[in-house]
């Protein structure tokens, strides 16, 4: 299973209330995905910094964003995603992106932030306009209060958000979390494809395929679908989904339209913070699904070539250098070529049964 899956518990006082609305009534949410791979930051501070073999190391990192319409009435959120992580992994974004450049460069509009001494949650999130209906509070206190946690699936994860109360009558919420340093290893949605017979190419090529699906209920394992039967779905307005690769990256195929910019570091480098090494030269790739059913789902297929530098093979190469030219030197002085031409033979065995094993 490689989906991320939503679902809700409604309030007890509300439950029946929710039952006599139609479906486009019921919550709605906007999902936002990034997707990004930069180098750690502690990778530089280690004695080899000057050596580019540990420095470009390149991690996983994943920020999931939703904007909830009308949530007074939900109790607690569920998100699921396909893969194991564990409570340090787990990081709150609303302190951070409370500031308001920040804002405006996530959602991509002109809001501004009211921080309101009476809400003790968050801050308010407006663009100025007489419809308030449209503002919406980014919680900025799930890690100090204790509104969130984790538990592990049998295929993968579940964070819950237990929604804040004595919101001030604002309906709208935004929650946002980052998943820190993901495992490759456990990340299903994500497959390397290195080509073959590559032990003598010091740079060679990779390729990523990043299958990331949102709402893909027929990917959905029966114990997950237990668990949204006994809670209630959300609907969906859009879900969006931004990659954000090194500008070196060549990215070969998506299944949706994609628009690409490069990101500002100055601004970006404060949102990604201290873990991460965020350099010039980064892209930051978006897609979106959209759509009138709000039953929606997602699934952003994207197939990305990229660049190694194989460090092993060339420090093989300087190592063998050196061994075979004092062989030369050895074999040639104190030897007949009938004892030399077998030790060559061997040695070039060995190599090619190298590659083959590559």
């Amino acid at each position: 299973m490689n989906t991320i899956a939503l679902w809700y518990k409604p309030k007890n006082d509300s439950s029946l209330e929710q039952e006599e609305k139609p479906q486009e009534e019921k919550p709605t949410v906007k999902i936002n995905i990034n997707l990004w791979k930069l180098p750690l930051q502690k990778n530089k501070k280690r004695i080899w910094k000057l050596l580019p073999l540990n420095k470009k190391k390149k991690n996983y990192f994943l920020d999931f964003g939703i904007l909830v319409f009308d949530f007074n009435y939900i109790e607690t959120i569920y998100i699921h995603f396909p893969f194991e992580f564990s409570e340090k992994h787990l990081e709150d974004l609303g302190p951070v992106i409370k500031n308001p450049e920040i804002v405006r460069a996530i959602f991509n509009e002109n809001y501004s932030v009211e921080d309101k001494a009476e809400l003790a949650n968050g801050v308010v999130i407006t663009k100025g306009t007489r419809d308030k209906r449209k503002d919406f509070i980014i919680f900025t206190t799930l890690a100090t209060t204790k509104k969130i946690s984790i538990r592990p699936c049998s295929d993968g994860t579940i964070v819950e958000i237990n929604v804040p109360s004595d919101n001030k009558g604002i309906k709208n919420g935004y929650f946002r979390i980052r998943i820190n340093n993901i495992d490759k290893q456990k990340i299903k949605f994500i497959q390397e494809y290195k080509p073959k017979n590559t032990f003598f190419q010091s740079i060679t090529t990779a390729t990523e395929v990043i299958d990331l699906r949102v709402n893909e209920k027929r990917n959905f394992m029966p114990n997950l679908i237990e668990k949204i039967n006994k809670n209630k779905e959300f609907g969906y307005e859009k879900i969006h989904f931004l990659l954000i690769r090194d500008i070196s990256d060549d990215l070969l195929f998506a299944s949706y339209e994609v628009k690409g910019r490069e990101l500002e570091t100055d601004l970006w480098r404060d949102y990604v913070g201290n873990n991460y090494i965020l350099e010039d030269g980064v892209i930051a790739y978006h897609m979106k699904e959209t759509g009138e059913d709000k039953n929606k789902s997602a699934n952003f297929l994207v197939k990305i070539r990229y660049f190694k530098t194989n460090w092993k093979i060339i420090i093989i190469y300087i190592l063998s250098y050196g061994i075979i030219s004092t062989l030369f030197r050895v074999i040639f002085k104190n030897f007949t070529l009938r004892i030399t031409l077998p030790i060559l033979f061997v040695f070039f065995v060995i190599i090619c049964y190298l590659n083959k094993k590559q």
